[in-house]
């Protein structure tokens, strides 16, 4: 029995593991949204990404979406854009450190801590919305069951901005741990049965399971000629950004998180139905993606150090927020956000140890951005940090010995 109770099995947290998972999540939303919280509009559901990156230790980020409704009678963010009563799409974004409790093969319990960014907007293309980043918190066990989790958590998020907000609710979901190059036809990946004493920074050569890449980057933007919003369209231009990725049990595999906020003034002077005053002047566009990258080595250019080209793809959440313009009409303060697809090519070019300089190109496509889909263009680089990663033990060369460290 105790074979099926794989939740805290140090081959499931090995360095370099993939998680995926999905869930169903009950959200009770804090007053100030003014949001019905009966039990059938809190609702939700979602999904989940992570790696560990040392045993025990492990990053992860989730989505999820909730369709909810305003209190009866109550506009949502106060704006006649949205129904009395009106539904109200709510989703959010966390990103997080998680660590699991060494408890043998007993449910494997677990607590972690980050970041998130919480959206509502109205029903309609129209409709108002509005968006908050705050903290998160998270504790929760998983069952395991012949490599599939039950798992099964609480969260909390706060909200400091605006008078502060405190959203909690629970999620309730299976996660698996796939081997990306058996499910690609490369075989199975052997993960090593001891690893040596794990080191955060010594000499590397390579990626290894389970190393961090961290790092920022500064980039140019071309924007399509439909972004943002008809009468609004943010200047093509420079921004910045930064980067968290996991190398996997085969570290050719890695995923990655990244953010841009390019602030840009309004090319548009015509267009949309604004007058001369209400036009805004500024566009400031960001955007989150997770992607999988592929790294293939191109050889050691520089002191011995790998180096590899990269190419991934993921998803996008790309958001333009409008500042300026006075006067009826205006719609200062306000944003408008779309879910799309995200594609990169790259180098990683290593440049002394476990630091290498990185240059990508990056498109992202929002299909159902309005009146049509938005197509951006993004050229970006910087530098990143390979942290952490896992080494296998040397184990004994002695007849009937093999199975001992060499160091012992």
């Amino acid at each position: 029995m105790t074979a099926l109770l794989l939740g805290g099995s140090a081959a499931a947290q090995s360095p370099g593991t993939l998680l995926v998972g999905g869930f169903v999540q009950w959200t009770h939303f804090d007053s100030k949204w003014n949001l019905d919280t009966g039990f059938g509009n809190s609702i939700g559901y979602g999904g989940r990404v992570g790696a560990f990156i040392a045993p025990n230790w492990n990053v992860e980020a989730d989505g999820e979406y909730t369709p909810a409704k305003s209190l009866a009678g109550s506009r949502f963010v106060g704006s006649f854009a949205n129904a009395p009563g009106g539904d109200v799409k709510a989703s959010a974004f966390a990103a997080r450190l998680v660590y699991s409790f060494p408890l043998g093969n007993l449910p494997s319990i677990h607590i972690g801590a980050g970041g998130v960014l919480e959206n509502f907007r109205g029903s309609t293309d129209t409709g108002a919305g509005t968006y908050q980043f705050g903290v998160n918190g998270l504790a929760g066990f998983n069952l395991g069951f012949s490599g599939v989790s039950l798992r099964v958590d609480g969260l909390v998020n706060y909200l400091p901005s605006n008078g502060g907000k405190f959203d909690f609710g629970a999620q309730a979901g299976l996660q698996l741990s796939p081997d990306l190059r058996n499910l690609f036809g490369g075989g199975a990946t052997s993960n090593p049965i001891m690893y040596a004493p794990y080191v955060w920074w010594d000499e590397m050569t390579a990626p290894l399971p389970g190393t961090v890449e961290l790092g920022g980057f500064v980039q140019w933007s071309h924007f399509d000629d439909n972004a943002g919003v008809a009468g609004a369209i943010p200047k093509n231009g420079i921004g910045y950004g930064g980067r968290l990725g996991v190398f996997l049990s085969d570290p050719k595999w890695e995923i990655e998180g990244d953010g841009y906020y390019s602030p840009q003034t309004n090319r548009a002077t015509t267009g949309g139905l604004f007058s001369v005053a209400a036009r805004p002047t500024d566009v400031n566009a960001h955007a989150f993606a997770a992607r999988l990258n592929y790294n293939f080595p191109i050889g050691n250019f520089i002191g011995g150090r790998q180096s590899q080209f990269i190419i991934g793809a993921g998803g996008t959440r790309t958001s333009y927020k409008f500042k300026g313009g006075t006067g009826p009409g205006n719609i200062a303060d306000s944003y408008t956000y779309n879910f799309g697809v995200s594609g990169l090519a790259g180098i990683r070019l290593g440049i002394a140890n476990r630091t290498a300089l990185r240059v990508d190109g990056v498109v992202d496509y929002m299909p159902n951005h309005k009146p049509s889909a938005n197509l951006n263009f993004h050229v970006r680089g910087g530098l990143s940090f390979l942290i952490g990663g896992a080494r296998p033990e040397v184990m004994c060369t002695y007849a009937g010995l093999e199975s001992i460290p060499a160091s012992s």
